[in-house]
Formats: structure tokens, sequence, C-alpha cells
């Protein structure tokens, strides 16, 4: 387990990793956006998807994907780096009515409600969580 130093937080050095046509697929923004820790000091995110799996493989490595509004090909490139399991991507990809969490080989995966005020009021969402010891991924399948 990654341990911080005492009275230190988990600065974000977030990269944003973004397809060159999410946008003409969904007609909405897209992003995926990295940061890495090492030794849970944040340290320099691939700017490319595909170095991921290079860093998922060092010791003292903790990755974490924010992914807004994701396509089919997101949830693909999931299932395929991270070895999720199918059942669990479909529901991160469905509204729920109530939070839950469920362990998975390697990994938990967690559904919770967010709240974000806005001038307009306040507005819900759901996040998806998948965490393990050396990444966590966050899926929000809209823009709060």
């Amino acid at each position: 387990m990654l341990a911080l130093p005492r009275g230190r937080s988990m600065g974000q050095t977030w990269v944003s990793l973004k397809h060159p046509d999410s946008e003409a697929k969904t007609g909405k923004t897209h992003s995926i956006r990295c940061a890495v820790y090492t030794d849970g000091q944040p340290s320099q995110a691939p700017d490319n998807l595909d170095d991921i799996s290079n860093v998922l493989k060092q010791a003292g490595k903790l990755v974490w994907l924010d992914v807004e509004r994701p396509t089919d090909d997101d949830y693909k490139l999931l299932q395929n780096e991270f070895k999720l399991h199918p059942l669990a991507l479909e529901d991160a990809n469905t509204p729920h009515e109530r939070p839950k969490i469920e362990a998975f080989d390697g990994y938990y995966f967690l559904i919770v409600h967010a709240r974000t005020a806005t001038p307009a009021g306040i507005k819900g969402g759901e996040i998806a969580i998948f965490a393990s010891p050396n990444y966590i991924i966050t899926i929000r399948r809209d823009a709060s």
C-alpha cells in the first residue's frame, strides 16, 4: 500500500489524454485525464494511453485515470488495459438508485453519488470507481 508522509496530501498533476475523434463520435466534450504518483508523491504522467501499461508495472506507482463522458472505445480500453470485468463496466455505464461496492479479483468497484453546488442549485451525479493497489479509475458519465 502506498503511504503518504504524515501531514502531506497528494497534489494532483493531471495530464489530459484526449481521443482525436471523441467529440465527433459523441457530440460532447470527452476527456481522459491521468495522474501518476510515485511512493505517494506526484510524478510525471504519460501523455499517451499506450504508456500506462509500462507505468502500472513499476513498483511504487499509482495511476489515477479520470474518464469524463466515456465512449464505447473507452470501456473497451479499460477492459483490455486493466482486465476489468465486463459486468462491472456495464454497471459503470448504467444509472443506479443506490451506491454500491463489489469486490472483484484484484480490485474493488464502487458507485458513489456526488453533489455539486452550482449557481442554478445542487446537481447530482454518479461516479464509478475502480480501485486497486496500483490504480484508481474514476468514471463520470456527465461533466459534474
